[in-house]
């Protein structure tokens, strides 16, 4: 069974039982309440009976004690809306007025006042009162009986009202309720919806709910988990994507250089070849070998930045920044590449020896940017409690679209170029990974024709 159709069941079954028990009662009280005052009223109508009579035998009269209280009972029922009245004297009927509607009531205990609640057969309801009372010295017994079919009647008469108005109060809560689980459950269906579509592999369905109640934070709960599983998958397809441009990259850097190897080793075990030619096969087969040599060693490296938290010490950086700018500049002088330094004061966590390698792996990345020389400038300062290194060059520069690309594994931005000059695409993807084990992140900005900035943001290791 529909959640819907439980919940349209149990609000049509709450609102026929409060609107049955609730009518029904309110007309079963209204009937009591009509029947009390008709109790109160003949019991009002006994005792002024009674003082009448009381006060007619006080009196000297001519006639007999009977004749007295007959004349006196008949002016009574005269007066009141009596159905039958009767009156007897010591056992002698001395008036009787109007039909009796039912057989004389039983025997009753003198001095006690009855009332009973009876029907005559077709002839309605009635109410009756019989009682016993003494009038000089000699027992009276009354009977007073009124019909009150009007009661029963107007009782009868509600009813029939309120099946009316139960079938048709119940019937339209029905269609309402109907509304209203719909509604309810709407979201719920929504969900649903989503939730088969995420299964089908949809995970850009939203449900994007306006409601602050818990099924609106039940549907902004599910479209958070969906938002972060797109994000994960994304980020799993990113990574695939990745080690499958590893994968290829990797077998094709060994590639060349084994090609290269197999082919001199090959042409001197199956040649005999003069002295010039052996050594020159034999320095491309140790070339190539040193190419695997360090290929295998920075990918070691690589491997160690991942896995292996950095030893930190505290460094003047002003200072271990200007050092390693005094220490490559006739090297890269050589290449017509001018460096400069620009420096503030400060000490900081790192590992020098990776942090040098970070710095020496961004200014050779430059110095590779640069055909006919040009400057590198580093920059150290400390903006918003962190330590920032800036590597910037005026070289060639790079397209945007490959900043995002910089530190994957292997890649390059121009690999005929890279690969003449002795890159394997592994420096910045080495320089990532120091950063980020030093609670950092590299940012690159470039320009095509203008040349590229890098920043290396250190946070946390001020001191």
């Amino acid at each position: 069974m529909k959640f819907r159709t439980k919940i349209l069941l149990c609000m049509v079954w709450i609102l026929a039982l409060a609107l049955g028990v609730g009518g029904t009662l309110l007309i079963h009280l209204s009937f009591q309440e009509s029947l009390n005052r008709e109790r109160d009223s003949l019991l009002q109508s006994y005792r002024l009976t009674t003082s009448v009579l009381g006060t007619a035998t006080g009196t000297p009269q001519d006639d007999s004690l009977e004749i007295v209280v007959a004349d006196a009972f008949s002016q009574m029922h005269r007066m009141m809306d009596w159905s039958y009245a009767e009156l007897n004297l010591e056992g002698m009927n001395l008036i009787r007025e109007g039909p009796l509607p039912a057989p004389e009531t039983e025997e009753f205990t003198p001095g006690k006042c009855i009332i009973r609640v009876f029907e005559a057969v077709d002839q309605g309801h009635y109410i009756q009162l019989c009682a016993e009372i003494s009038v000089d010295d000699q027992s009276l017994t009354m009977t007073l009986i009124r019909n009150i079919s009007n009661i029963y009647n107007t009782r009868d008469s509600m009813l029939s009202v309120f099946r009316w108005v139960f079938l048709i109060t119940l019937s339209v809560g029905g269609l309402l309720s109907l509304i209203l689980s719909t509604a309810l459950t709407a979201p719920l269906q929504r969900l649903s919806r989503a939730t088969r579509q995420m299964s089908e592999g949809d995970l850009s369905v939203r449900l994007n709910p306006k409601s602050t109640d818990e099924v609106g934070s039940l549907s902004r709960d599910f479209d958070h988990m969906a938002q972060k599983l797109e994000e994960n998958i994304a980020a799993m397809e990113n990574t695939m994507a990745a080690q499958e441009r590893f994968m290829g990259s990797f077998a094709h850097e060994l590639k060349t250089p084994m090609t290269s190897i197999i082919g001199y080793a090959d042409l001197l075990r199956t040649q005999s070849l003069e002295g010039a030619e052996a050594q020159e096969a034999a320095n491309y087969i140790f070339s190539e070998s040193k190419r695997l040599e360090s290929l295998s060693w920075k990918l070691l490296q690589l491997h160690l930045a991942k896995h292996e938290a950095p030893e930190l010490e505290s460094v003047e950086m002003d200072r271990f920044v200007i050092n390693l700018v005094q220490q490559l500049r006739p090297v890269y002088q050589q290449s017509g590449i001018c460096l400069d330094c620009r420096t503030q004061p400060g000490t900081w966590d790192v590992d020098p020896e990776l942090m040098e390698s970070v710095l020496m792996n961004l200014m050779d990345n430059a110095r590779k940017a640069m055909e006919q020389g040009g400057i590198i400038a580093l920059m150290v300062d400390y903006p918003e409690g962190c330590c920032r290194i800036r590597v910037a060059d005026n070289g060639c520069g790079m397209p945007n679209e490959v900043l995002n690309h910089l530190t994957e594994t292997f890649y390059r931005v121009d690999k005929s170029r890279s690969r003449a000059q002795g890159g394997a695409g592994l420096g910045l993807s080495l320089c990532n990974e120091i950063v980020r084990y030093h609670n950092g992140e590299l940012k690159f900005e470039s320009q095509l024709k203008h040349g590229t900035c890098v920043s290396v943001i250190l946070k946390g290791g001020a001191k």
